[in-house]
């Protein structure tokens, strides 16, 4: 079947990611519960905890008996096992993660199935775009969808978080997902191409370039 990495939810005592968040990141995260955010953060300075505070806080909309699910795209398999495996250990949601060409395999029933006993989907792009092209899986039973290294997603190039963006959000004439972007990347190519503009002309975004300590300033761009 492929890359299956399971991550179960604990059935211990309740998780709440807010207790060792920092202040910037309930911040930030306040920011991303009310509208569509990019942020730029340098490596270490905590993204992927402002996600799981937004999951957190967005609970009510994925928690079962829900149809609706979080789904967290990350661009390597590598990255998939680590992020699953962190949120699994900061929350109390059903989590698993997909990878690999094997997956491509499921058919409808099979997704309906994940759907329904998972609240998290933590998987690389490529199987989100199959699943959204073959309709197993709809944009608009997505509550939350979140890009990691968002940067990748360029116009220049087919990347597969472009397509996602092109082929099925803006066309999405349902219940459109809260879209929350992160990275360390913000430029990247030739002449100081910015592509994380790319991704925001997809959608209304708010985009927070926040770099910490060293050289301390915060930056909030409108687009």
């Amino acid at each position: 079947m492929g890359g299956v990495s399971p991550a179960a939810a604990s059935t211990g005592e309740h998780k709440d990611p807010r207790t060792i968040a920092r202040k910037y990141q309930l911040e930030l995260c306040k920011r991303a519960v009310e509208e569509n955010i990019i942020v730029y953060l340098g490596t270490g300075c905590g993204k992927t905890h402002i996600a799981v505070l937004l999951i957190y806080e967005l609970g009510h909309l994925i928690r079962k008996p829900s149809r609706d699910v979080c789904v967290f795209l990350a661009p390597t398999v590598p990255l998939v096992c680590q992020q699953a495996a962190v949120i699994t250990n900061s929350t109390n949601f059903k989590v698993q993660s997909y990878y690999g060409k094997g997956k491509s395999s499921r058919d409808h029933e099979d997704w309906e199935k994940e759907m329904g006993e998972n609240e998290v989907l933590v998987m690389t792009p490529e199987i989100l775009l199959h699943n959204l092209r073959h309709c197993f899986i709809k944009m608009d039973s997505i509550a939350l969808l979140i890009f990691d290294e968002c940067h990748h997603a360029q116009t220049q190039t087919r990347h597969q978080y472009t397509q996602i963006m092109k082929e099925f959000y803006i066309s999405n004439i349902g219940k459109p997902p809260r879209i929350f972007g992160m990275t360390a990347s913000p430029v990247m190519g030739k002449g100081n191409y910015n592509p994380i503009l790319v991704l925001s002309r997809s959608v209304r975004f708010t985009i927070m370039v926040f770099k910490l300590p060293s050289g301390t300033n915060h930056i909030l761009l409108k687009p």
